[in-house]
């Protein structure tokens, strides 16, 4: 009994200490005008330190509703709310410090390690995914969360300027050890062990083809570090908060002074 009772008591202060809330309709959206391509290290380390501090978070970011954690995965216009096991919260978390601690990434937000896409085994698509109808993309979400085999690929240094004006590698030790681990793959299973794939067929080194049995899902999830985030990574002795949402990101209108 105790045991149970220190269970519930540790989940709570976990919660507790971050904003799990449900976003209401006044909450300040992080939008994708935020961001800029062709950064430097400098330059994504001040832009980091500002989007965590800012209020704006992730779009349609998942959050606890006092008795489990939920997303909202919108397809079509239609919202649905989907269970999010803490199994795949976990493995998620387990795959970012672990990113970080071998150094395959620096900033854990859309510049360098902020979004995801998916590698299905085969035999599980087949069986389970592909029979799924096309209107009900939730349930293959629903699938993909559960799904202790699921391969979760990240391509990192997003926006961050490796390559020189005539596209050669530029002379900097860590970029090149960047750019050359910058498709990283995890697995839902609460691991945190990382392989590495490439592509040498592609400029950037972005790569999309893992082993012979699995099948390349293109959306996956997206997170971006925050203050107020909802779930927390551990990095250098220090304790960061995250969001995760399915959603992408929103582009702030700006006046542009014309008027149709």
């Amino acid at each position: 009994m105790s045991r149970v009772i220190l269970t519930i008591i540790v989940l709570f202060s976990t919660i507790a200490k971050a904003d799990c809330t449900k976003p209401d309709l006044g909450h300040k959206e992080l939008y994708f005008n935020e961001f800029g391509w062709g950064q430097n290290m400098g330059q994504m380390g001040e832009l980091f330190e500002k989007i965590y501090n800012s209020p704006n978070r992730l779009k349609d970011r998942f959050y606890f509703d006092g008795e489990k954690y939920v997303a909202k995965f919108t397809f079509k216009d239609e919202g649905r709310l989907l269970t999010v096991p803490e199994s795949f919260i976990n493995s998620i978390t387990a795959q970012i410090e672990q990113a970080l601690k071998r150094k395959y990434v620096d900033y854990v937000f859309f510049p360098d390690m902020g979004h995801s896409h998916f590698f299905v085994p085969e035999d599980i698509y087949y069986t389970k995914i592909d029979p799924i109808a096309s209107d009900e993309q939730h349930k293959i979400y629903e699938e993909f969360l559960k799904m202790k085999e699921l391969k979760v690929l990240y391509h990192t240094a997003e926006q961050l300027e490796v390559l020189d004006e005539n596209k050669e590698l530029i002379n900097d030790r860590h970029l090149q050890w960047r750019f050359f681990t910058r498709n990283i793959v995890g697995q839902n299973n609460q691991s945190g062990t990382l392989d590495l794939i490439h592509n040498e067929e592609h400029k950037a080194n972005t790569a999309s083809e893992y082993e012979p049995g699995y099948r390349y899902w293109g959306a996956g999830f997206y997170i971006s570090s925050n203050k107020n985030g909802c779930f927390s990574y551990k990095h250098k002795e220090k304790t960061y908060n995250y969001d995760i949402t399915f959603s992408e990101y929103p582009y702030e209108e700006v006046d542009d002074g014309f008027d149709f």
